[in-house]
């Protein structure tokens, strides 16, 4: 039974409001070194992300790598 990345009955990223998929964008963004992440409105039109999913994923980055990322 898979319970490590649950909180109190929802997932992380339930908890987190943040997919895979979103995650996947901003890093893409992140890694080709075209902005300053902290540039919400260019990585906006970059990655197709609101503000406020950008501003989670940085909150939440490193917890977010873990559960997307692992040891990879």
């Amino acid at each position: 039974m898979r319970t490590q990345n649950k909180t109190a009955g929802k997932t992380a990223t339930e908890s987190l409001g943040v997919t895979e998929s979103e995650f996947e964008a901003y890093v893409e963004v992140q890694m080709s070194g075209v902005t300053n992440m902290w540039d919400t409105r260019k990585v906006s039109e970059l990655s197709g992300l609101d503000k406020e999913t950008i501003l989670l994923i940085m909150k939440n980055y490193a917890e977010l790598n873990e559960l997307f990322k692992g040891d990879n």
